[in-house]
């Protein structure tokens, strides 16, 4: 008797680890929700959570440092669509509360601050970090305690495979790096050259902008001659510059953030007044106009959101975030912020539960359409989405004419 009932306990612990091994897709198809998301009324609707307590996310970014300024876009963006949802009712007939980080960019508190957060059961959801080694420090420990990470910035290749609670509204480094390329082709550069962020971020992205120059170097009327470096907090890019100059680069890519680019900008124009510059969309903020003034005019980026766009949808948005931030206008990354949220908020009233893996379940089966347009993520929690070429045009984002590609279509066309 007691060796029957010795199997039965295995097989219900067996049962049991099974249910509640929660992994990436792996066929492509739709992930399961979790059981209780199943459970329905009597009437056929989701069943709705009766507790009155509130629903607790967490914001953690940089709110003080070098990188504060993208901080703040992104807790305004928190903020804000959270005081809509709370405004309309809330969720589930719940409020939802916040508790908010100032991790500084930083992967050392980053981590700690995580810890903090999965220290909390009552937060179901954290939204940030910026940078993506920072991400990558915290997203683990998220993913180990089944917490749920909506990121709108990190995008190193590696960041959504550390696992299924892991996810991002942003492109990767491969197509941001990739698109810089189809950029600098596409507007007829000859001689190439590339000034990255020394940082596991910038050595990533350079790395993905090299395997797209591998793929079309043999296609294309055009060399790449210098590749540079500088690290974070730099005012000084003479030598860089100098470089680039002796090399006879007629464009610069450069692999960084908009707090580098507008000096380096300022620097470059006081040199070579008709040099392309291209950059990557973490660039792409009025910031960088503030920073760079006229030495902005005429550089080049792939991007998402158009704040100056007459789309009713980005307008609402855009018009909503500025009320809010007393007059600042937001960027596309602040807006995947706000997104971000919107989808929690959905995929809870979706499954009508605030259960942390049903949430992480309805996320991968849910459609949800937003201020970037309509959002899907992948079987490994990548948001699929396109790119828009801009160009700065008398002090502002003006999209181009052209039209970015993608790039397998746009390699094959060579």
């Amino acid at each position: 008797m007691k060796k029957w009932i010795a199997v039965l306990l295995a097989l219900v612990l067996t049962m049991s680890c099974l249910a509640g091994c929660g992994s990436k897709k792996e066929d492509g198809g739709e992930t399961k929700k979790a059981e209780a998301t199943e459970a329905k009324k009597d009437d056929g609707g989701d069943k709705k959570e009766d507790s009155g307590d509130p629903i607790k996310f967490a914001y953690s970014g940089p709110l003080t440092g070098d990188n504060a300024e993208y901080g703040l876009l992104f807790k305004n963006a928190f903020e804000l669509a959270i005081k809509e949802c709370n405004e309309s009712g809330g969720v589930l007939g719940r409020q939802i509360e916040y508790v908010e980080f100032d991790d500084k960019n930083s992967a050392e508190e980053a981590g700690s601050i995580a810890e903090k957060i999965v220290g909390d059961d009552d937060i179901v959801a954290v939204f940030g970090h910026f940078a993506s080694g920072v991400a990558m420090t915290a997203a683990p420990i998220y993913q180990e305690t089944g917490v749920v990470l909506m990121s709108a910035s990190a995008s190193h290749v590696d960041y959504s495979s550390i696992g299924d609670y892991i996810f991002r509204n942003n492109v990767t480094q491969k197509v941001e790096a990739t698109n810089c390329l189809q950029i600098a082709i596409r507007s007829g550069a000859k001689k190439i050259g590339v000034l990255k962020l020394k940082t596991d971020w910038g050595e990533s992205a350079e790395k993905n902008f090299m395997l797209g120059w591998e793929q079309i170097k043999d296609k294309v009327d055009a060399e790449l001659v210098a590749t540079e470096e500088f690290v974070d907090g730099t005012t000084d890019y003479s030598s860089n510059i100098t470089k680039f100059e002796e090399a006879g680069c007629d464009c610069v890519v450069v692999l960084g953030m908009y707090g580098s680019l507008g000096p380096f900008a300022k620097q470059y124009r006081q040199i070579n007044q008709d040099g392309l510059l291209i950059s990557v969309g973490s660039s792409y903020t009025t910031e960088l106009i503030n920073l760079a003034g006229e030495a902005a005019e005429g550089i080049q980026f792939p991007g998402g959101m158009n704040a100056d766009s007459t789309d009713p949808v980005v307008k609402a948005y855009v018009d909503a975030y500025k009320e809010y931030a007393d007059g600042k206008v937001p960027e596309n990354m602040s807006a995947q912020t706000y997104e971000n949220v919107k989808m929690v908020i959905q995929a809870i009233e979706n499954v009508g539960s605030a259960d942390r893996e049903a949430i992480k379940d309805e996320l991968y089966n849910m459609t949800f359409e937003g201020v970037t347009g309509t959002i899907k993520y992948d079987e490994i929690g990548d948001a699929v989405k396109t790119q828009v070429w801009y160009v700065v045009k008398d002090g502002k984002f003006v999209e181009s004419d052209q039209k970015l590609q993608i790039w397998d279509d746009f390699v094959a066309g060579l």
